[in-house]
């Protein structure tokens, strides 16, 4: 009887083994689907992380290439208001010249202004600079 109970105990104590066993295979093939699971995660991660890179270096150069681009533009239009500004000033000085000249050679009556170039009268205004003082000194010494 007690070769009896101890078959007994040793049948269960395997069937518990087996069970363990089974249970332990189980969590094995669990923990090397959740191993795979993990490296391909990994993998998606690591492909997202280089296109991302990607991107972003795109990015960066189309970004260079856009303020190199724009800065060609500022400068160009700079360079064209310059310019602008410098006609400007001689188309002032100019009218000016003549409208002195003028007022010079008219004894004191102003002209109406004229366009620069539009200059009838053959009065236009002198190249170069004018020493405004020397002319309204000669008008005032041949009045006198």
């Amino acid at each position: 009887r007690a070769a009896a109970e101890e078959k007994r105990a040793l049948q269960v104590e395997i069937a518990d083994l087996q069970k363990f066993e089974k249970h332990l295979e189980v969590l094995k093939q669990q923990n090397e689907k959740a191993r795979k699971d993990l490296e391909a995660e990994q993998a998606g991660l690591k492909s997202t992380a280089e296109a991302l890179q990607t991107k972003k270096n795109s990015i960066l150069e189309t970004k260079d290439e856009l303020e190199k681009q724009f800065q060609a533009e500022i400068d160009e239009l700079e360079a064209q208001i310059s310019q602008t500004k410098m006609m400007h000033e001689d188309q002032m000085e100019s009218i000016v010249k003549t409208r002195v000249m003028g007022f010079l050679k008219s004894g004191g009556d102003v002209p109406e202004p004229r366009p620069t170039g539009e200059d009838d009268e053959g009065d236009a205004a002198p190249e170069g600079p004018v020493d405004i003082q020397e002319q309204i000194r000669k008008g005032v010494d041949e009045e006198v």
